[in-house]
């Protein structure tokens, strides 16, 4: 497809008629059109900038900056327009995090070096462990382990199963007509 960075759903006739950096937006059940991007505004280039900024430091004014662009609402009324947009923003600010949690990790594993120069001149340099921070990512550990660790049974899933089959088999027959009209 040559469509731009970011495609709104839609009709793919439609889409495939886009160009670079152009998006196509759905309104209201109505035919689908083609957006030009404006020299000025979120062209793919100043998305591209914006969420690899965003991915680094989980700051959106920062990453608005990043971009050349004006602080504002601009980037929100993009990402409420753009479903692509929205989930590459949900990638960046989760790619940013987890950088942070890494960063977290090495201080509380590794502490961080301080250094105290005494009064006779003599500098000491010790490490310092943030206990507090350690505590909170050994919480959210154990519960995200707990999660993983709880899977589903294999009696549940045939259950599930059998549930979904059935609500299929109803709708089919609801859409024959075979229901008897109800």
């Amino acid at each position: 497809m040559g469509a731009g960075l970011f495609v709104v759903e839609g009709d793919m006739t439609k889409a495939d008629e886009a160009g670079a950096g152009e998006e196509v937006i759905l309104s209201g059940g109505r035919k689908p059109r083609v957006r030009r991007p404006r020299r000025d505004g979120w062209t793919a280039e100043r998305q591209r900038l914006f969420l690899d900024e965003l991915a680094a430091t989980c700051n959106v004014q920062a990453a608005v900056r990043a971009a050349g662009m004006k602080p504002g609402m601009s980037v929100y009324a993009l990402r409420k327009r753009s479903a692509a947009f929205r989930a590459e923003w949900a990638k960046a600010l989760a790619e940013g995090y987890a950088k942070l949690e890494l960063a977290l990790l090495d201080r509380a594993m590794n502490g961080t070096v301080k250094t105290v120069e005494r009064g006779n001149g003599i500098v000491d340099k010790t490490r310092e462990y943030p206990n507090g921070l350690a505590i909170q990512l050994l919480k959210l550990h154990r519960e995200g382990a707990a999660m993983a660790e709880v899977e589903a049974g294999s009696e549940e899933v045939e259950e599930v199963r059998r549930r979904v089959v059935r609500k299929l088999s109803a709708l089919e027959k609801r859409l024959s007509g075979e229901d008897g009209g109800a």
